[in-house]
């Protein structure tokens, strides 16, 4: 199912893109394409049709085993944007705004 967040969240998330980016850019490998500034869908069907075209070998594995893995991962563990905010002494307020998205209602 595919569903969008409700308007409010949608505003807090892009506030919080604005300060966390920054912090975890560095970090991203370059074929990493949602939710960057000058990426996005567009260019990653254009980096996946520029590897398609030149290779001609696939690689077939199980994603369902992977997804199961993520999955019970991030059930586990606290979210990563709360650490990695309230790590940053310059935004003490967005570890909070954090923390309001992570909470239902």
């Amino acid at each position: 199912m595919i569903s969008a967040a409700p308007y409010r969240d949608r505003v807090v998330h892009h506030a919080l893109c604005n300060v966390i980016a920054p912090l975890i850019e560095r970090s991203f490998i370059n074929d990493s394409y949602a939710n960057r500034v000058g990426k996005g869908s567009h260019k990653a069907l254009e980096r996946f049709t520029d590897f398609a075209r030149s290779s001609r070998y696939v690689l077939q594995c199980d994603i369902q085993k992977y997804l199961r893995i993520a999955k019970a991962y991030k059930e586990e563990s606290s979210p990563a944007p709360v650490k990695l905010v309230t790590a940053s002494k310059n935004h003490p307020e967005s570890a909070r705004l954090v923390g309001a998205t992570q909470r239902p209602g």
